[in-house]
């Protein structure tokens, strides 16, 4: 079990050391060769990941993943003020949206005019006169009026009531508890959102908005749940629930575009197909394609590219040493994209990564020596023809990427 002691491993985020890191990587997998710096930087940075305990490591790496995602809150600089990583990460979280509660406060709550529709005992603005007779045929001392009214109770102020409201039903540490207490307060006044996705669309088209951009992304993680679902009992709490593979590719893709200089980086490309529809059709219209292949990285540099597939998971080659833990599946659909972008160069290369950690510290060394290729892709020596001299075949290797700074 865990030391019961309250845990001081310190957070780090050391831009400068992940990407030093990463740039001894990506030329691992641009030259595929490892060269001596890659060895010695996953030396030093296990030999400092053994400074925090397995949980805060976790959380490290999610941290260090959720930072390179594109509109998101998680940011490196929003956490790095953090000292320690022995809070519970729903509460680094509240902290951060805290935070960014506070600014906006700072800067002043905006306020805008809005057409406010009410039945009331006096007077004010335009009368309404269709649902006046409606509602006060029998009440004649009430008046159905609709007035502009210069208020706070604004949509995205609803919003981070809504929010706010959502984190009062937690607990948290004391001091979280009382500043969020405080932001409470602030916001009395201001009514919950009645419905959470119209008021985003509103928050989309208001103008002079910049001050709650930041705000309203965390807004969507804890309204919209974008990033962790609710569970309902005895005690109400909340659980994360975050796609890791596609954390990782995110991660992976981020740091390859910033050290990879050479290579043009792009995810999720969509522009081939695996099938084309040939079915009876008037001249005029074209084949249709269909099957639309979706590599998770395309590195394309000077008369080459580079296909990269990344794999959440730790590669099993106990069970047959030769094939390093591979799955057959991964390589049928490493070889459908291979063959596919093999019209566009010559020169195609297929790489898999997997995350770095202690347990593939031995399967990364057999790996350095390997090299594979798809059989399919190289001609037979005995072929008569000009491509046999020329042919390198499609190359695959293996790559394991540092997670921590």
């Amino acid at each position: 079990m865990q030391d019961s002691k309250k845990c001081e491993c310190k957070i780090r985020f050391e831009k400068e050391k992940i990407k030093k890191a990463f740039e001894y990587f990506s030329d691992s997998v641009t030259d595929k060769k490892f060269i001596q710096n890659v060895s010695q930087s996953s030396n030093t940075e296990s030999n400092e990941s053994k400074k925090l305990c397995d949980v805060c490591e976790a959380k490290m790496i999610l941290l260090n993943c959720l930072a390179t995602l594109k509109n998101t809150p998680f940011k490196h600089n929003h956490l790095a003020h953090l000292h320690t990583l022995h809070l519970p990460l729903l509460e680094i979280f509240v902290r951060m949206f805290l935070d960014e509660c506070e600014k906006l406060v700072k800067a002043g709550l905006k306020s805008d005019y809005l057409c406010i529709v009410q039945n009331r005992v006096f007077l004010k603005g335009k009368l309404e006169f269709k649902d006046h007779i409606t509602q006060n045929l029998i009440h004649k001392e009430r008046f159905f009026t609709s007035s502009d009214e210069y208020t706070q109770d604004i949509a995205p102020n609803r919003l981070i009531q809504s929010t706010l409201c959502v984190l009062s039903c937690l607990s948290f540490s004391p001091n979280t508890q009382t500043r969020l207490d405080s932001m409470r307060f602030i916001f009395a006044d201001i009514s919950p959102s009645e419905n959470i996705e119209s008021d985003f669309i509103k928050c989309n088209n208001m103008s002079r908005a910049k001050e709650y951009e930041m705000i309203l992304l965390w807004c969507k993680v804890f309204l919209g749940q974008k990033a962790f679902s609710p569970y309902v009992g005895s005690d109400k709490a909340i659980a994360f629930v975050f796609p890791m593979e596609k954390l990782f590719e995110s991660f992976v893709s981020f740091w390859l575009k910033k050290c990879a200089k050479d290579f043009k980086v792009k995810t999720q490309e969509s522009s081939k197909y695996l099938l084309q529809d040939k079915e009876d059709k008037d001249k005029d219209e074209e084949d249709k394609d269909i099957f639309c292949l979706k590599p998770d990285i395309i590195m394309r540099g000077k008369d080459r590219i580079i296909i990269v597939d990344t794999k959440w998971k730790i590669p099993d080659s106990s069970i047959d040493e030769k094939k390093c833990g591979i799955s057959q599946n991964d390589l049928y659909q490493m070889w459908a994209y291979a063959s596919k972008y093999r019209l566009e160069s010559s020169n195609v290369s297929v790489v898999l990564i997997y995350p770095q950690c202690e347990r593939t510290k031995e399967l990364e060394k057999s790996c350095r020596n390997k090299k594979w290729t798809f059989k399919a892709s190289v001609l037979d020596s005995t072929e008569n023809t000009d491509q046999a001299d020329n042919n390198n075949g499609i190359s695959i290797s293996l790559a394991f990427v540092p997670l921590l700074s």
